[in-house]
């Protein structure tokens, strides 16, 4: 970073393997744009994850746990002068804390990369259905829970518990 060199990633997602009759979420290479030349910026620790502050078309977060393989490029860039490192990550949200709550969801799979970068490797997962509906159960921190299913209500609907479901409804 120091030399502002450019690096080339190949960058990851899950995706819902079944291993022995127990489906589980698999890192492998992005369907769509998994290779990525960035210049990069920073090094930052939110989330429990280490994410590489980088610019490729506009400045971006790249969970390092999901890259795949990276190179080191000859290539030089010249970095924007007013980043701010410290600016940048307070603008970035982080998950709430909270008491363990027994929680059940149905999303659709499309956004199983996102329920990974929420929630790790807590969640267990069924096998989707024809609809590409799958079921996830978690014991987490229920108000982090009720913020991701507001952001994918398109994706996701709370099941239990009843009082988290009927709090995250949207009026």
């Amino acid at each position: 970073m120091r030399e502002h060199q450019k690096v080339k990633i190949t960058y990851g997602e899950y995706r819902l393997i079944c291993s022995e009759r127990c489906w589980q979420p698999k890192l492998v290479e992005q369907a769509k744009n998994s290779q990525l030349t960035v210049s990069t910026y920073a090094l930052m620790w939110s989330n429990g994850n280490y994410y590489l502050v980088c610019r490729h078309r506009s400045m971006m977060n790249l969970r390092t746990d999901l890259s795949l393989h990276v190179e080191l490029l000859p290539e030089t860039f010249e970095p924007l002068k007013d980043f701010d490192p410290a600016q940048y990550q307070d603008r970035t949200p982080g998950m709430y804390p909270g008491k363990e709550t027994y929680v059940c969801m149905r999303c659709h799979e499309r956004i199983l990369n996102t329920l990974v970068d929420f929630f790790g490797s807590v969640p267990q997962y069924t096998q989707p259905n024809s609809q590409g509906l799958t079921e996830i159960t978690m014991s987490i921190a229920a108000e982090g829970v009720k913020l991701f299913a507001l952001q994918y209500a398109d994706n996701v609907e709370l099941l239990e518990p009843q009082w988290l479901r009927e709090k995250s409804e949207i009026p």
